[in-house]
């Protein structure tokens, strides 16, 4: 019995040590079980800002928990119908317990639909921040309204004053700010001004296009007109945005928007050659160089036979300039030249003495820096001059060179000429040209012309079909139809496929003048057109 008492008492205290064991160990893990508690905050009112800018705020997210707290993404709230908000900034990755991540939140409204007689976008709503949280408060409110400047009726952009051959750039936006979409029928500009693209299509309710308006004077004179949007608009919906304001459209669907500008005189240094179309010589070929400045003022030096003849002449508001070169014992020198804005900023025009005509062509100097643009391939080409034809009118023999192209636009080319004389001459690149112009043979001739400098496609080499290729055909029928069959025992070869590498290369037309007593084969000298070609190696 005693025994019996013993033992109930024993399991009972086991027992009684195990709950104790056990509940001991469930407030062990309930004291350590790993919590992920998320915390946002920040103010995330963007205010009032105009239409097309941006602010920005500042997201925080807090990790309140004792584990690794995971971002997976930020979800931005919905958008009202045809209201166009663009939200910037997400951030995805761990939070360490105790630790905020800052995220910069970028808020621009772009534009949305006339409700009320109002256009802004009027913005509200939760921002939730997707996780692996376990606890705590995952969204926040964000606002925002953007809002439209003062729409006028009328207003002008003005372009202020661009030289002759330069074009000065405004970009606007034309939105649809209603609920119907709108067809813009045509974009009218004055002389002086073109669209750079879109003239004309439909815009979309809540939707925007961009149009460019471009000035380029064609002379020297203030510019003022109007330039009109036809669009099918009947109420005040269609909103032009401009560097200058913002006007909407009329009840007749038209936008006026005034353009002015003032076209000015190109300044700047030109270099070119002068040469008759025909029989051009070393007495009526020759080389100029100019200079002019923002008043109109040109003062410019012809080099010819040797000679150097300054001038210096008042252009005119359309472009034009002309002057007088008396000589001594010489005929006068007339020059007649005229600037062209529209083509590369170019001078052409002649120059006469009354018994021959030389057209006459001047290009701006460009001169680049290493981080400029550049105009041509850079590097030394060499240069191929082809011999004539005809051993009685000049050398038959090619003459060699090198044109050494600088990344800052200076060329140097020298060579050998096909009778062995050498030449040397530092010019520049004008363009994608460059004019030649070296006095040789005690400055009695010359060699000169223009060489274009660019990248071109060499031709495909030729191919020719596999040694073994036999085409044969069978014989015809005797009598009438006479019927051609297919070819027959041709055996199938493919042929490699042709094709041609862009090479930078070189190419022009020299004149090459050689004066009289100089060569024994050539007593009387002699005027010779090579041609100049060439590339990298």
């Amino acid at each position: 019995m005693g025994n019996h008492s013993h033992s109930h008492r024993l399991s009972f205290s086991i027992a009684r040590i195990l709950i104790l064991i056990t509940f001991a160990i469930g407030s062990f893990q309930i004291a350590f079980a790993q919590t992920r508690i998320i915390s946002l905050s920040g103010d995330l009112d963007f205010g009032r800002i105009p239409i097309r800018s941006s602010s920005q705020r500042v997201l925080a997210i807090s990790n309140l928990g004792d584990s690794v707290l995971t971002i997976s993404n930020l979800d931005y709230p919905p958008l009202p119908v045809l209201t166009l908000v663009e939200f910037e900034g997400n951030w995805s990755g761990p939070i360490a317990p105790g630790a905020t991540e800052y995220i910069y939140i970028t808020f621009t409204p772009l534009g949305t639909t006339i409700n009320g007689g109002s256009n802004d976008v009027d913005f509200a709503g939760y921002l939730s921040v997707e996780s692996d949280a376990t606890a705590g408060t995952n969204y926040i409110a964000m606002s925002g309204v953007g809002t439209w400047p003062p729409l006028a009726a009328s207003l002008n952009l003005d372009f202020g004053s661009v030289p002759l051959g330069d074009t000065r750039e405004m970009m606007l936006s034309l939105t649809n700010t209603g609920t119907m979409p709108v067809t813009v029928t045509n974009l009218t500009l004055p002389d002086g001004f073109f669209s750079g693209f879109w003239s004309s299509g439909t815009i979309q309710p809540g939707s925007a296009t961009n149009i460019s308006v471009v000035f380029q004077p064609a002379k020297v004179t203030n510019y003022d007109a109007v330039a009109v949007i036809g669009s099918d608009a009947t109420d005040a919906v269609l909103v032009l945005t401009t560097p200058n304001g913002n006007v909407t459209n009329s009840s007749v669907g038209s936008i006026l928007l005034g353009v002015s500008g003032s076209g000015t005189y190109p300044a700047g240094k030109f270099i070119g050659l002068f040469a008759p179309t025909n029989d051009p010589t070393f007495e009526n070929s020759g080389y100029i160089t100019a200079s002019c400045n923002a008043k109109g003022k040109i003062q410019a030096t012809i080099t010819l036979a040797n000679k150097r003849y300054p001038f210096s002449a008042q252009i005119s508001p359309s472009g034009t300039a002309s002057a007088t070169i008396a000589r001594k014992k010489l005929p006068n020198l007339n020059v007649s030249l005229q600037f062209e804005p529209e083509f590369l900023r170019q001078w052409t025009g002649t120059i006469d003495d009354g018994s021959w005509t030389s057209a006459l062509k001047m290009d701006p100097v460009i001169r680049l820096t290493k981080h400029s643009l550049r105009a041509i391939p850079v590097g030394q080409y060499a240069i191929y001059l082809a011999g004539s034809t005809n051993v009685l009118v000049a050398p038959t023999n090619s003459g060699t060179g090198v044109l050494d192209a600088k990344i800052s636009g200076v060329i140097h080319v020298k060579g050998t000429l096909a009778d062995g004389t050498k030449y040397s001459q530092n010019t520049l690149v004008c363009g994608s040209e460059v004019p030649i112009y070296e006095p040789l043979y005690g400055r009695r001739g010359a060699i000169l012309g223009w060489i274009s400098i660019g990248l071109r496609a060499s031709p495909p080499p030729v191919i020719l079909p596999p040694p073994g290729l036999v085409i044969t055909r069978p014989p015809l029928p005797p009598n009438p139809p006479i019927i051609i069959p297919p070819l027959t025992n041709v055996p199938i070869t493919i042929l490699p496929q042709a094709s041609s590498e862009i090479q930078r290369q070189i190419v022009g037309t020299l004149n090459w003048f050689k004066p009289a007593g100089m060569d024994s084969d050539y007593p009387d000298g002699f005027s010779f057109q090579t041609t100049a070609t060439g590339s990298i190696p």
